[in-house]
């Protein structure tokens, strides 16, 4: 039952030889499944651009050269209401534009429904602000304008609970003082 050990057979050179093909194959196995992996992550990254056309990447400081993506919501009392999601440190933020085409300051106090990847029903979010809107335009520089930080609403002002994955948005309230 035992063999003697002058009748084991000890791997001869084809036996290297099979098992160099065998770690060259799997290397090469590999590197093409990685490989694949990129190309589907890849595809899905830029599949998220497709999906949800209204949000913009944010490649510079300055949106403001990029007038396409801003939504005219609604025009009260001579001041235009604008808005636009776009990408921002790796989360969508909603930035606020307004026109007051008048000659004179107005006041006004906002409110805002959200839609959200985790509600995705529009809901009542953010506390709301109150802005005094000089003649002309009123929007931030960029998307994480210190000076204007009012006019930029992050997944934390929609709900303080949890961080937000704003999908969309739209005034609910305005009301002028």
């Amino acid at each position: 039952m035992m063999k003697n050990l002058h009748e084991l057979k000890l791997p001869d050179a084809s036996y290297e030889n099979h098992q160099f093909k065998f770690k060259k194959r799997l290397k090469s196995f590999t590197l093409f499944t990685l490989t694949l992996m990129l190309m589907f992550f890849s595809l899905v990254a830029s599949a998220k651009i497709l999906v949800n056309p209204s949000v913009i990447s944010i490649s510079s400081n300055n949106y403001q050269s990029l007038e396409d993506g801003w939504v005219l919501d609604t025009t009260i009392n001579k001041v235009l209401f604008y808005h636009k999601i776009v990408l921002c440190e790796d989360r969508n933020v909603v930035l606020l534009k307004f026109d007051n085409q008048n000659d004179f300051e107005v006041s006004v106090s906002i409110k805002a429904n959200f839609k959200t990847k985790q509600i995705p029903s529009f809901i009542e979010g953010f506390n709301g602000i109150s802005l005094n809107l000089k003649s002309g335009l009123t929007a931030p520089l960029t998307c994480s304008d210190e000076n204007n930080k009012n006019l930029i609403i992050t997944g934390v002002d929609v709900d303080p609970t949890y961080i937000a994955d704003i999908l969309d948005f739209n005034f609910k309230e305005i009301t002028f003082k």
